[in-house]
């Protein structure tokens, strides 16, 4: 400002930046915090790959601790000093992020240690430290994006993160394990995650990206060695099942969940595929996925797999009389439980009435199995089935009105929605 001639103070143009430009610096800004994470996962991804082979370097794990520590005394340090509250809680995130790094370097020390002998027990007991060292950095971070949720965050990470110590790469266990870690998320997400909102915001799906971290990390470790058909459908199955379900969970919008769904169920399909025996059991395995697929999705889709379920429960019956085996005499049962069950709560009253039928089919054909009849005595099975078709309809026409009641009350259900 400065004095006029008549003694008033006039305005003087200034070189603050207008409107359009601190939009500008805005994007900037978020540009070099893209671009600072982006380093950050780069060089945790190098320092995991270049260390598959390299767990006895007491160098590298003290060098990635010494990270961790830095990117979290900057997050302080940008929370305290610059009142930067996103930046802050990024650079905590990307510090808690850190710590199943940390996992699978002890992992990596204990699988030599149990290679190599005690060569590397110092090695194995320092990258221990380093993680129990860490748990406060890990418990800052953490509030930082969940706050309330931190503590139960902390336990849950140390599980899932967990398996990354056991000493094996075989391709089953690892996928057993895979299995074990993709449940545990889901439950979380389904208790808690997909209830509260802070987790549908930047930082509740950043908590999600470091959870998930120790399943990738173990996945793509175990590519160096030799797989087998469990870990190769764990690696197009579990992916295919998050696909699936995620989309029942959170506000997908409906043009997209439908395509996922269905994704997802062709996904854990071809896992099955790839473990399941060919026959029988393959049919019934697959018919289990597209009940589950129904019960997840709904409208058109739930309706296709829910059909496609009664097609593999068709083929079941039609396999039963080609090839009768009276142990899946056993299995058809339950199976056929569980379609009809599942019609029933879809209201899909042919798909229950086809499953109720087929399964029965199925279960005469593999009894089949415990009779043998010579050629000349073929034709006793005939007069033993019109006794009990006979038998059959006499109860029918004893109960009769009985009968009745349940289909009217069924055909209710079906229609207008009102229970049995």
């Amino acid at each position: 400002m400065v004095t006029s001639s008549d003694g008033e103070e006039a305005a003087v143009p200034t070189s603050e930046p207008t409107g359009p430009a601190i939009r500008g610096l805005g994007a900037l800004i978020g540009v070099l915090r893209a671009l600072g994470a982006t380093c950050f996962v780069a060089a945790g991804a190098s320092f995991l790959v270049e260390g598959w082979a390299d767990s006895g370097v007491l160098q590298r794990q003290l060098l990635w601790g010494g990270g961790t520590v830095l990117m979290t005394i900057f997050g302080v340090f940008a929370a305290r000093r610059y009142r930067d509250p996103l930046g802050a809680r990024m650079c905590l995130g990307l510090a808690a992020a850190t710590l199943p790094v940390h996992f699978a370097q002890l992992g990596a020390a204990v699988w030599a240690l149990r290679l190599e002998g005690l060569r590397v027990g110092a090695s194995v007991l320092f990258a221990g430290l380093t993680v129990l060292a860490l748990g406060p950095v890990l418990a800052l971070g953490l509030s930082a994006l969940a706050r309330s949720h931190a503590r139960r965050l902390v336990g849950l990470l140390f599980a899932v993160s967990a398996p990354l110590l056991v000493p094996t790469r075989d391709g089953d266990l690892v996928a057993a394990f895979s299995l074990v870690q993709v449940a545990v998320l889901l439950a979380a997400e389904i208790r808690t995650f997909g209830r509260d909102p802070l987790f549908r915001t930047l930082e509740g799906y950043g908590v999600r990206a470091i959870l998930v971290l120790p399943w990738v990390i173990m996945s793509s470790r175990n590519l160096y060695y030799a797989s087998t058909p469990c870990f190769r459908a764990s690696l197009v199955g579990l992916p295919a099942l998050v696909v699936l379900v995620v989309p029942a969970l959170w506000p997908v919008a409906r043009g997209y969940r439908a395509p996922l769904q269905a994704i997802g169920v062709a996904g854990v399909a071809m896992a099955v595929g790839l473990v399941s025996p060919s026959g029988a059991p393959l049919a019934m395995a697959l018919g289990v996925v597209a009940v589950g697929g129904a019960e997840i999705s709904e409208g058109t889709i739930s309706r296709l797999l829910g059909w496609a379920g009664a097609v593999a429960l068709a083929c079941c019956a039609g396999l039963a009389w080609v090839d009768p085996d009276p142990l899946l005499a056993l299995s058809i049962l339950p199976l056929g439980v569980l379609h009809v069950v599942s019609a029933y709560r879809r209201r899909a009253a042919w798909q229950l009435a086809f499953a109720l039928g087929l399964s029965l089919i199925a279960c005469a054909g593999h009894l089949r199995g415990l009779v043998v009849l010579p050629a000349e005595r073929l034709w006793v099975p005939g007069v033993i089935g019109s006794v009990v078709l006979l038998a059959a309809a006499s109860a029918a026409e004893r109960h009769r009105g009985e009968i009745e009641r349940i289909v009217g009350r069924l055909r209710t259900y079906m229609t207008n929605g009102q229970p049995l």
